[in-house]
C-alpha cells in the first residue's frame, strides 16, 4: 500500500508540475517496466508512446500552421549534411517551445533595440523567428547542417513577408567555432547546441572578445546536458536558474539559466 500511494502521490505532483504529456510517458515507462514479462503486451506499449509522440507533435506544430512555416519535428544529426569536424559534438534538432520562449523573454531587462541576438544551433529556425518580433537590431541564426540552415532561411522570409515587416533574420550556415563575434551587445540563445568541448572554445571566443570590445552580452541556456551548463556556471559570469512554468504540450521539459558578464 505504500508504495501505491508513492505512485499515486508521484503521478498526480508530476500531473501538476508538467502536465499531461509528460505524465503520460512516465506512465507508460512505468508500466512497461513493471509488465515486461507479459508476453506481447510491448507492441501495445510501443503503440501507446507513439500515440504520445503524435499528439505533441501535432501540438508543437500549431506554430507552423498559423504562420505557414517549418520548424516542428526532432531531427538527429546523422540524417544531415555537416561538413564539420565537430558533427559528433553536436545534439539532435528540436524546436524551442513558443511559450517557454516568451517567459524568457520577459526576463531581459534591457532595451532590444540596442542588442543583436545569436541563436547559436538555430535549426530551423524557429527561436530566430520568435525574437524578431522583440526588437533586436539583427537577429543570427548560427548552424551548421545544411539542410536545417535552408529551411531557416525559407522560414525566416515566409514570416517576414506574414507580419509585413522588413527581414531582420540573418542565417549563416558554420561551425559555431568558426563564427565571427559581432562588436556589438548581444543576446545569445542556447538550446542545448553542443557539449562540452564545443561550448568551452565558443566561451574561450566570447572571453577574448570582450577583451578587446567590453560591453552587454547576456547568455540564455535551455535544456538538460549538464556538463555544457557547469561549463558556463565555471567562466566570469553571474547566473541564476529562470523559474519557467512547464509547456504542457511538450514530452519533455528543461531547465533554463540566465547568465551576464559582470562588467554589464
Amino acid at each position: 500500500m505504500p508504495l501505491r500511494r508513492g505512485v499515486v502521490r508521484k503521478f498526480f505532483s508530476t500531473l501538476a508540475q508538467q502536465g499531461p504529456l509528460v505524465t503520460a510517458k512516465r506512465v507508460n515507462e512505468y508500466m512497461q517496466e513493471h509488465c515486461a514479462k507479459i508476453h506481447g503486451v510491448g507492441r501495445l506499449f510501443l503503440w501507446t508512446d507513439g500515440l504520445i509522440n503524435a499528439v505533441q507533435r501535432y501540438l508543437d506544430s500549431s506554430f507552423d500552421r498559423k504562420y505557414g512555416v517549418d520548424t516542428s519535428g526532432v531531427i538527429p544529426l546523422k540524417n544531415l549534411t555537416i561538413e564539420s569536424d565537430n558533427k559528433n559534438e553536436g545534439i539532435w534538432y528540436e524546436p524551442m517551445s513558443v511559450k517557454i520562449f516568451h517567459q524568457i523573454m520577459r526576463n531581459l531587462e534591457i532595451d532590444f533595440n540596442k542588442f543583436d541576438f545569436i541563436d547559436f544551433g538555430s535549426g530551423k529556425g524557429r527561436v530566430l523567428l520568435l525574437a524578431s518580433d522583440y526588437g533586436f537590431k539583427k537577429v543570427i541564426g548560427v548552424e551548421f547542417a545544411q539542410e536545417l540552415h535552408r529551411i531557416a532561411g525559407k522560414n525566416a522570409a515566409i514570416y517576414s513577408l506574414y507580419n509585413r515587416k522588413p527581414n531582420n533574420i540573418e542565417t549563416i550556415c558554420i561551425d559555431a567555432m568558426k563564427f565571427s563575434l559581432p562588436d556589438s551587445p548581444l543576446v545569445v540563445f542556447f538550446f542545448s547546441p553542443f557539449r562540452k568541448m564545443v561550448m568551452e572554445k565558443v566561451l574561450e571566443k566570447f572571453s577574448m572578445s570582450l577583451n578587446l570590445n567590453p560591453r552587454k552580452i547576456i547568455f540564455i541556456f535551455y535544456g538538460l546536458n549538464p556538463d555544457t551548463i557547469d561549463t558556463i556556471k565555471s567562466s566570469n559570469f553571474q547566473w541564476k536558474e529562470l523559474e519557467v512554468r512547464s509547456d504542457w504540450t511538450r514530452g519533455t521539459q528543461y531547465k533554463c539559466f540566465l547568465f551576464t558578464n559582470p562588467s554589464s
